[in-house]
């Protein structure tokens, strides 16, 4: 056997090593290829994730502008236009800056503090700016003449509504309470219990209320001499039709003494309401079938305001 010499197996094993390094440096391009595909998907990701952000920044959000979403049952709203005055109600410039978190937070707690809303379902907002609120409306029943001047809206638990009238036309088809002593409670808050006067007042018209149409015919509740504060010896409690007649009511309810019920007063006047008018006194508060009828011009306690409401937040 030829041994060779040491040189020729240096250059084998050179080559050899060579040949190994070749084949593990192959794949070099693809890597390169694979971290530029890498790094163009992070930038893509890393801008949306920045766009992201810079759009939620709260100057970056469309203006927010307030819609009402109404359930079938709540028509009334639209109807009697009061709509606008809800939206009116909540201050959304001073909320702009704010996370949209807060945002909707606050704008709830401005719809529930302003009395129009007596629970808020929902609060959302969408892409436009649009928040839409759904929540449970306090509807307005009567309007309240205020000891001090001015009328506000009451809805059936006695609770103030944010608004305030100079006048209220008689033909706007409102009842109206009036003669009341007692002080208004702040916008959104109820009639306080010692507010015994106002409580009637409210808890008659709601009676009304719920008799459809024919409330629209009464002009006016006169609360004036409640309880015989101003003489005993008469009815305690008033009311006006559109077409000034004058009708004893009698006692508030539930402090009838010696008077026909309710429900029996109650079902006389429908009935007189959806009659011709006549002219005269009715008195419902006789306890014979037949209302008493007294032939006599009919003077007013208060001359029933007339004009053209004009609402203001307060």
């Amino acid at each position: 056997m030829v041994r060779g010499n040491g040189k020729g197996r240096r250059s084998r094993a050179e080559r050899a090593a060579h040949a190994a390094d070749g084949s593990r440096a192959a794949p070099g391009p693809l890597l390169s290829f694979g971290a530029v595909v890498s790094l163009i998907v992070a930038g893509i990701v890393g801008l949306e994730h920045l766009r992201g952000r810079v759009y939620r920044l709260p100057e970056n959000q469309p203006a927010p502008r307030l819609e009402i979403v109404l359930r079938p049952d709540q028509a009334w709203v639209e109807r009697e236009e009061w709509k606008p005055r809800i939206v009116r109600s909540v201050r959304l410039e001073p909320l702009a800056c704010l996370s949209e978190p807060d945002m909707l937070r606050m704008v709830a707690e401005q719809l529930t503090a302003s009395g129009w809303l007596s629970s808020v379902m929902r609060v959302t907002r969408n892409r436009d700016g649009v928040i839409n609120v759904q929540g449970e409306f306090r509807r307005p029943i009567a309007m309240m003449h205020a000891h001090e001047g001015g009328y506000v809206p009451v809805d059936r638990e006695g609770v103030r509504l944010p608004e305030r009238y100079d006048d209220v036309s008689a033909d706007l088809g409102w009842m109206r309470i009036i003669g009341v002593q007692s002080g208004l409670p702040e916008p959104g808050r109820a009639y306080r219990p010692e507010d015994e006067d106002a409580l009637a007042g409210i808890r008659l018209a709601a009676l009304l209320f719920d008799q459809g149409e024919v409330a629209t015919r009464i002009s006016a509740i006169d609360m004036t001499n409640f309880r015989g504060r101003e003489d005993p010896r008469r009815n305690h409690i008033r009311i006006w039709t559109r077409d000034q007649q004058q009708i004893e009511w009698g006692a508030a309810i539930g402090e009838e003494i010696e008077e026909r019920p309710v429900e029996e007063k109650l079902r006389k006047l429908v009935l007189l309401l959806n009659e011709t008018p006549r002219p005269g006194r009715v008195d419902l508060t006789v306890h014979p079938n037949a209302v008493s009828v007294q032939r006599e011009p009919a003077a007013a306690a208060s001359d029933p305001p007339r004009g053209r409401a004009g609402g203001s937040n307060s």
